[in-house]
C-alpha cells in the first residue's frame, strides 16, 4: 500500500499579515493537492507558521503583549485569510509552538547530538541583525548604516551587519559536502527548475562553513529550548525546518515521510536544499522527494512588491474586486519557476476577460444556451459513434472535428505530465488552447443555423462540444475550484464523475440523450478598467497593530472550495 502524497507550503514567519506571495505559494500548494485528490490519490497538505525568534519577541514586547499571544494574533490572521482566499484544503496548520513540534526538534536535535554532528564554540563573524544571521565574509561588501557610518553590509540587499561574538551550538554542515553532491549526482531532477539545481551544485562546490544553531537565552527567550542546557535557545534552522517532520507525525510514526514536495520561494532555497537534507542525513532520514522552487511576484517595474517599497497591494482587495477564481487563474497561468513573474490589475483584467469572460465564459453559453439546445438534452445520433470511433465520411467539419477530438483525448496526459512538476502555467495552456478550439469549431459550423438546416451535424457539432467543455471543466476544478464545479453542474454532470482520470477524461464518455443541467448564469462578468478603482497600497508600518477583527471580502469567497474528496482538517 502506497503512502499519501505529502505536500508541503513553507512555514511563513510570523513577522506580518500575508502578502501576494503567501498566496501564491499557498494557492499553488492547492491546486496540487486538489488535482491530486481528484485524481484519487490520498493527499495530505501542511501549511503553516515559523513563530520563533528575535523579531517576533520584540514586536511582541513593543507591542505589550507575550511572543504567544502575539503569535495567536497573527497566526489566526493567516488562517483567516486562507480561508477568505478558498485556500482550506490544508490537513494541518502547523505552528512551531505546538507541543508536538517542540518535542519533535528537540528530538532531532538530539539524534544529531548523539550521532557526534553537534558541537559547543565561540562563534565570531558578522552578524546581520535584521535577518537574525551570521554572514560569511563572500556575502558582504563595504558599506554605510542608517547614520551613514562605515560598514560591512550584505551583497544581497545592502543590510547593515555588526561584529558580533558569543558561544553557541555549532552543526558540522563541512561533513554533509560531499555527502550532498552525491545526492544530486544521483538525483538530476530533485529540485525544479533544474537551474536552481546547479545553483546548489555550484554553492556545494565552493565549500560549506560549519552552522551556528543556538543563541543564548538571555538574548533570545522566545525559542526552544536545547536539550540538557537551559542557557541556549534552537536557532531557525533545525525549529523551522523540522515542521515538515513534525507534520508527517515523526517520531511517532511514520506514514507520510519522505515528502513528495517541498514547495519554496527562490529566497529560501538554500535552508531547504542544502541545511535541511545535511540535518536530515546527519538523524538518518530519508530525504524528500521533490523541491519546487518559485520565483517572486513583482510590480509592472520588475520591481519586488515589498511593504517596504510602498507597491504591496493587499490581496484581499485584488480578490474583492476581480473575484477568486480570476485572480487564482491569473496566478497560475502566469507564474512559472524559470523566472518572476508580473502582477497589477491592468494585467489581471486582461487576462480575465480574454481567458475567462470571453473564452471560456461564451463558449459555456453556447453548449447551454436554448437557442442552440432547444431541447436541453445531450445530443444523440448514430453519426456521433462514428466520431467517437474515428470513423470517416462525417460530413463537412470533419477534419476540425477530429483534431478536437484528438487533441481533447491528449489533455488529460499533458495535463498530468505538467503537474507533475507542478507546471501549473503549462496545464492552462493546454487546457485554454483546447477552450480556443472549441470556439473555432463553433464559430466556423454555427450550429445555431444547422439546427435549422442540418439536425445530423448540429447533433454532432454539440454532442463534441458540450464532450469537450465537460473534459476541460473536470480539469480545471484544481484551478477554478469555485467556477468549474458551475462548468459541470450546467452540463449536467454529476458529482460522481468529477473526476480527473484516463476513462473519464476519455471523449466519448459522455452518455447521449440525457439531459443537461437546470442551473444558468453567466461565468465570469467582463471587467470593465473604468470601473475598477486602485488598489491603495498598504502603508508602510510603524509598528504592527494590535488585533483587529477584519471585514471578510464580498467576493466569490463566500464560496468556499466545495470538493467531496476534502479531508478532515486536523489542527
Amino acid at each position: 500500500m502506497s503512502k499519501p502524497y505529502y505536500i508541503t507550503t513553507p512555514i511563513y514567519y510570523v513577522n506580518g499579515v500575508p502578502h501576494i506571495g503567501h498566496i501564491y505559494t499557498t494557492t499553488l500548494t492547492d491546486c496540487q493537492t486538489l488535482y491530486q485528490r481528484f485524481k484519487g490519490v490520498d493527499a495530505f497538505m501542511l501549511t503553516g507558521c515559523d513563530e520563533h525568534g528575535m523579531k517576533v519577541q520584540t514586536t511582541a514586547e513593543n507591542n505589550g503583549v507575550t511572543p504567544q499571544q502575539w503569535c495567536d494574533q497573527v497566526a489566526e490572521k493567516f488562517k483567516q485569510c486562507f480561508t477568505e482566499f478558498g485556500l482550506t484544503n490544508y490537513n494541518r496548520f502547523i505552528r512551531t509552538s505546538d507541543e508536538d513540534h517542540i518535542k519533535a526538534a528537540q528530538n532531532i536535535w538530539s539524534i544529531l547530538d548523539k550521532n557526534g554532528y553537534i558541537y559547543k564554540a565561540r562563534y565570531e563573524g558578522w552578524y546581520n541583525v535584521s535577518d537574525e544571521c551570521f554572514v560569511t565574509d563572500t556575502n558582504l561588501k563595504d558599506g554605510v548604516n542608517k547614520k551613514g557610518e562605515a560598514c560591512k553590509v550584505t551583497i544581497d540587499g545592502d543590510v547593515p551587519c555588526v561584529w558580533h561574538s558569543e558561544e553557541n551550538y555549532m552543526f558540522k554542515l563541512t561533513a554533509f559536502k560531499d555527502k550532498l553532491l552525491e545526492f544530486y549526482e544521483q538525483n538530476p531532477s530533485v529540485i525544479v527548475p533544474s537551474f536552481r539545481q546547479q545553483e546548489i551544485i555550484q554553492f556545494l562546490q565552493t565549500g560549506l562553513q560549519d552552522l551556528s544553531i543556538s543563541r543564548s537565552k538571555a538574548k533570545i527567550h522566545w525559542g526552544i529550548e536545547v536539550p540538557n542546557d537551559a542557557d541556549h535557545t534552537m536557532y531557525v534552522w533545525i525549529d523551522a525546518l523540522t515542521n515538515y517532520l513534525t507534520g508527517a507525525g515523526w517520531p511517532a510514526e511514520n506514514k507520510l515521510w519522505p515528502a513528495d514536495v517541498h514547495v519554496i520561494g527562490k529566497d529560501i532555497i538554500r535552508f531547504h536544499c542544502v541545511y535541511w537534507p545535511a540535518f536530515l542525513m546527519g538523524a538518518g532520514i530519508e530525504l524528500p522527494k521533490k523541491f519546487f522552487v518559485h520565483g517572486w511576484w513583482v510590480a509592472a517595474d520588475n520591481r519586488k512588491i515589498g511593504k517596504s517599497l510602498g507597491n504591496a497591494s493587499s490581496p484581499q482587495e485584488m480578490a474583492q474586486k476581480f473575484g477568486l477564481d480570476a485572480l487564482r487563474y491569473y496566478m497560475l497561468s502566469e507564474a512559472t519557476p524559470e523566472s518572476d513573474c508580473q502582477i497589477s490589475d491592468d494585467l489581471v483584467v486582461v487576462k480575465s476577460n480574454a481567458d475567462l469572460a470571453n473564452a471560456l465564459g461564451n463558449l459555456l453559453n453556447r453548449c447551454v444556451m436554448s437557442k442552440i439546445l432547444p431541447d436541453q438534452i445531450v445530443p444523440k445520433h448514430e453519426i456521433i459513434d462514428k466520431l467517437i470511433k474515428n470513423e470517416a465520411e462525417i460530413g463537412p467539419f470533419e477534419t476540425q472535428l477530429k483534431d478536437l477530438v484528438a487533441n481533447v483525448n491528449k489533455l488529460f496526459g499533458l495535463v498530468d505530465a505538467s503537474m507533475e512538476n507542478l507546471r501549473t502555467k503549462d496545464s492552462l495552456l493546454a487546457i485554454m488552447a483546447v477552450v480556443y478550439q472549441i470556439n473555432s469549431l463553433l464559430q466556423v459550423s454555427e450550429p445555431w443555423k444547422l439546427i435549422k438546416s442540418s439536425t445530423e451535424q448540429h447533433s454532432l457539432i454539440m454532442y463534441t462540444a458540450i464532450e469537450a467543455m465537460r473534459i476541460v471543466g473536470t480539469l480545471l476544478l484544481p484551478f477554478l475550484p469555485i467556477k468549474a464545479p458551475v462548468i459541470l453542474r450546467q452540463l449536467g454532470i454529476p458529482e460522481s464523475d468529477w473526476k480527473i482520470n484516463a476513462k473519464i477524461l476519455t471523449f466519448g464518455y459522455l452518455q447521449q440523450g440525457v439531459p443537461i443541467g437546470t442551473e444558468k448564469g453567466i461565468l465570469f462578468q467582463r471587467i470593465e478598467m473604468e470601473k475598477v478603482e486602485p488598489v491603495k497600497p498598504e502603508p508602510k508600518p510603524k509598528k504592527e497593530p494590535k488585533e483587529k477583527k477584519e471585514k471578510k471580502p464580498k467576493a466569490e469567497n463566500a464560496e468556499a472550495v466545495q470538493v467531496k474528496a476534502e479531508p478532515e482538517k486536523q489542527e
